[in-house]
C-alpha cells in the first residue's frame, strides 16, 4: 500500500469532522463596538463551548443604546444549561397544573443567564 492511497482512505474518513480549538483569542472589532475573549474554545458540529468565554457590545450612542452582552460560557456549561431552560419552558407549557416551586425557581435563575 502506498502512502497515496492510504492518505486517501484517511481523508475519505476524516471527511465529516468538523472540529476546531483555539486556545486564547481577544478581540474587539470597531465597526460593531464589539469585544471578545475566549479561553480554550472547542468548534465541534457548529457548536461552541469554552472554559471561558465573554462576548459583548459597548455602547455607542447610535444602534447600541447600553452594555449588552452577546454571548458567555464557563466550564462548557452554556450549552448544558440552556437546554434545561428550554425543557423547563416547555414543561410549564404543557403540564396541567404547572411547574413545581423547584422548577420555578431554577425557571427564575436561568431566566437571568438567557
Amino acid at each position: 500500500m502506498n502512502i497515496n492511497t492510504f492518505l486517501e482512505k484517511v481523508s475519505w474518513k476524516l471527511h465529516r469532522v468538523s472540529f476546531k480549538v483555539s486556545l486564547f483569542t481577544i478581540g474587539y472589532y470597531g465597526d460593531s463596538s464589539s469585544f471578545n475573549f475566549r479561553v480554550f474554545t472547542v468548534l465541534n458540529k457548529l457548536q461552541e463551548s469554552s472554559l471561558l468565554s465573554f462576548s459583548c457590545r459597548l455602547p455607542n450612542k447610535t444602534n447600541v443604546k447600553r452594555f449588552v452582552i452577546d454571548h458567555w460560557d464557563f466550564l462548557f456549561l452554556r450549552h448544558y444549561l440552556y437546554k434545561k431552560y428550554e425543557s423547563l419552558i416547555d414543561k410549564e407549557l404543557w403540564t396541567v397544573r404547572g411547574a413545581s416551586k423547584l422548577d420555578r425557581l431554577k425557571m427564575r435563575i436561568l431566566r437571568k443567564f438567557f
